[in-house]
């Protein structure tokens, strides 16, 4: 499998992850020109905006160190576009990360909720 299939594959895995604890998925794989935000989900009027790292194997990479201080910036413009676009501004947010490692027989996921401000 390569990078973007295992990538889009984390994706659907975490998206049913939040639904499963209740979350409302309102975008996947939503692209501007400063960037992509992985997932948007809301619940109990919050947003959250989900950046999704894939590692099959955890002990060389959990993707911890991915989102650095360059992507953070994208994310947050990004998010900043999507709040203005849907006329969400009102609305608290934060920003998660979900690392999902392992393989097709069983997959770990952490959810680092508030991963960082912006």
């Amino acid at each position: 499998m390569n990078p973007r299939e295992a990538g889009r594959r984390g994706e659907g895995i975490a998206a049913r992850y939040l639904e499963s604890l209740g979350w409302r998925i309102l975008a996947r794989g939503y692209r501007v020109r400063v960037g992509e935000i992985d997932l948007v989900a809301a619940r109990g009027g919050v947003l959250v905006f989900v950046e999704v790292k894939t590692r099959r194997n955890p002990i060389l990479d959990d993707g911890r160190g991915a989102v650095d201080g360059a992507k953070q910036r994208r994310l947050t413009q990004a998010a900043g576009l999507f709040l203005a676009r849907r006329r969400l501004g009102h609305m608290p947010c934060r920003f998660d990360v979900i690392l999902i490692t392992g393989g097709e027989a069983e997959w770990d996921i952490v959810h680092i909720e508030g991963a960082f401000q912006a």
